[in-house]
């Protein structure tokens, strides 16, 4: 138990130095338009039940229905410290791994930027959004693609996938 405990606080040091070379540098606007609907899909993923929509710096952007997330990646032995479906996360985390999967142009940098905002937008302390932002500046390279460009079909309400290697921010 001790050890367990000293590797939290460890943790939590470590992000505290390097938030202080890592801090968000460009201020969003976030807009939630609506409240998102998520149902369980598979283990401990979900799936939004219909259209999501967010306004960043004024552009909308729709999260589609079936959009399969795992809200926020936090590693399963932290879950007591800091519960992946906090509803404070919700939303952000959908927004978060949706623009990872979709980052149309926008760099990986942006994306979390982004996250950190529409966490404080949701009511999460300028703290935890902190924490937060840290941890995917950190560990969520992997889960970036880059490549990714998705239209979603209004009239068909359904995501297509165009691959696209260059333009990016």
């Amino acid at each position: 138990m001790k050890l367990l405990l000293r590797t939290i606080l460890i943790v939590f040091s470590v992000l505290l130095i390097v938030g202080c070379f890592i801090a968000p540098a460009n201020k969003r606007v976030i807009e939630f338009e609506n409240i998102p609907c998520i149902k369980p899909h598979h283990r401990y993923n979900y799936e939004i039940c219909y259209p999501f929509v967010v306004k960043i710096d004024n552009e909308a952007v729709t999260v589609p229905a079936n959009f399969d997330t795992d809200l926020a990646s936090i590693p399963r032995w932290f879950w007591t410290f800091i519960s992946p479906n906090y509803s404070g996360f919700v939303a952000p985390s959908i927004l978060h791994d949706y623009l990872y999967q979709c980052p149309n142009y926008r760099s990986r940098k942006s994306i979390d930027e982004i996250f950190y905002y529409a966490l404080i937008k949701n009511g999460v302390s300028m703290y935890t959004a902190y924490k937060m932002y840290a941890a995917v500046r950190l560990f969520g390279g992997a889960h970036y693609h880059r490549e990714n460009y998705c239209i979603y079909d209004e009239e068909k309400r359904e995501l297509e996938l165009i691959d696209d290697e260059c333009g990016y921010e």
